[in-house]
């Protein structure tokens, strides 16, 4: 299992996720935990193997589950991690239907083993009300004890709910220094988030220099809504010199990975041919697929674009959109859904 880890992660060696996934699958075989928690993730992730759910949960559950030891006569606890990545494909309906109680199950377990992520998990079922009442005194309770434990993604969530101020009251200073914490850390969201903060000026002195900083950081790191927050930066010129052309070249990123506001922006900017020439086909093919995603704004737009098309222009741009598939960024989903079981 730890060979295969290395591969995974390219420490030392180059990064082979076909090498890993037959390491692991060897370990597994003889009953390694690890091993079958970490090949389930790459099944999950498709990393080096075919996306198979179905696998993946078969994978955890073997791992996650109580085992007697042979050697003193007593349980084994299963694997915390595989217990909340388990939790994970309950909660989302990933190889199973979907099974919010199976999953508070799964990530209780993870939680009472010291596991963050399931703290963290369990705290949104509780505050989403996902399979049990909404309890947002439980659901601080199990992102602070996540976030004791250094999770980013608890230090954005309690942030997020100190900003929102719908179910506690608001506070800025907190949610500036958890959003802190976690983007210091390199989480792409809190990143994000943080630069939100200093654009408006909440709970700190607007700044959109600072704040073009740390969405620009995030939007390189892939995450879509910074994409899409950096190009109307660029485009507006604000924190930054005006740009068209870099501004479509990131709402292109964001509009690639399904993003709806991003893909109306892009078609936009193209239709209008501030970025260079007009493009009709292109504008059509995003505006479209936003009118597709159900948003009035393009719907409203949409006939604007078709009005200037002839026959060859509409068939060209249908083509393009019938191979047109979303693709998220897999590294920053991989971080939040299904964390990496350790060596």
């Amino acid at each position: 299992n730890n060979l295969g880890c290395l591969y995974r992660d390219g420490r030392g060696v180059i990064q082979d996720y076909k090498r890993a996934g037959a390491l692991f699958r060897l370990s597994s075989e003889q009953g390694n935990r690890h091993a079958k928690t970490n090949l389930g993730w790459l099944y999950e992730r498709g990393y080096g193997l075919e996306i198979n759910y179905t696998e993946s949960l078969r994978l955890y559950s073997e791992a996650a589950k109580e085992r007697k030891d042979f050697q003193t006569g007593k349980m084994s606890p299963g694997h915390p991690m595989a217990q909340n990545n388990l939790g994970c494909l309950y909660r989302d309906g990933k190889g199973t239907e979907p099974d919010p109680l199976t999953a508070i199950k799964w990530f209780r377990k993870a939680a009472e083993a010291g596991n963050s992520h399931g703290h963290y998990n369990l705290g949104i079922m509780y505050e989403r009300g996902l399979g049990i009442k909404t309890d947002m005194r439980k659901a601080l309770e199990h992102y602070e004890t996540s976030l004791k434990m250094g999770n980013v993604y608890a230090m954005n969530a309690v942030a997020s709910i100190f900003k929102n101020g719908k179910t506690v009251p608001q506070n800025h200073s907190l949610a500036l220094k958890y959003f802190t914490m976690a983007a210091e850390r390199g989480y792409s969201m809190a990143m994000y988030n943080l630069g939100i903060l200093h654009l408006e000026g909440n709970g700190v002195k607007k700044d959109s220099i600072t704040a073009i900083e740390w969405i620009s950081r995030a939007a390189e790191l892939g995450n879509a809504y910074a994409q899409a927050k950096y190009a109307w930066m660029l485009a507006s010129g604000i924190g930054i010199r005006q740009d068209y052309t870099k501004a479509a070249k990131w709402y292109k990123q964001a509009a690639e990975q399904g993003l709806v506001v991003a893909q109306i922006s892009l078609a936009t900017i193209l239709h209008a041919g501030v970025a260079g020439e007009k493009d009709l086909i292109s504008a059509y093919k995003w505006m479209k697929l936003a009118t597709d995603a159900g948003n009035k704004k393009a719907m409203a737009s949409l006939p604007i674009i078709i009005e200037e098309m002839n026959a060859d222009q509409k068939t060209k741009a249908s083509l393009l959109i019938s191979k047109f598939i979303a693709q998220p960024n897999i590294e920053e989903l991989a971080k939040e859904d299904a964390p990496l079981a350790e060596d």
